[in-house]
């Protein structure tokens, strides 16, 4: 048997980022006023040894100019990096044609439904996650 290729998670990839990247918009009205007094934290990792560090920022092309200025942990790790390197060129974030290529990636090319490999729990979450807030 042939390990699965790494083409063969792109599509279950693409939906958990769109379903991430839905739960990262979603509008909580507390949550709203707690976040224009101080600056946002957006997901951001760290992963160091005695002299490197690594770190990752999630997200960033979704931040709206509502949530600047960044946090100082952004900041800092910023400042701190050696080189920064984007997911895609920033000036692709305009481009018409990206919101089409997003939505083919996150199609599953074999005719499955994601609820197929989730748990039966998993997706009454997801639902009601889903009824609550879109």
């Amino acid at each position: 048997m042939r390990p699965p290729s790494p083409h063969a998670f792109k599509p279950i990839l693409a939906t958990a980022l769109l379903f991430l990247t839905g739960i990262a918009l979603a509008d909580d009205s507390r949550a709203a006023a707690v976040t224009a007094a101080k600056p946002p934290v957006p997901l951001l990792w760290k992963v160091s040894d005695a002299d490197n560090s690594v770190y990752l920022l999630g997200s960033f092309h979704l931040l709206k100019p509502t949530d600047y200025p960044l946090s100082r942990d952004v900041d800092s790790a910023l400042a701190d990096a050696e080189s920064l390197v984007f997911e895609m060129p920033p000036e692709e974030m305009s481009s018409p044609a990206l919101g089409m290529q997003m939505g083919q990636a996150a199609l599953r090319g074999d005719g499955t439904q994601l609820n197929s490999e989730l748990p039966a729990s998993t997706i009454a979450l997801l639902d009601g996650w889903l009824a609550a807030n879109a």
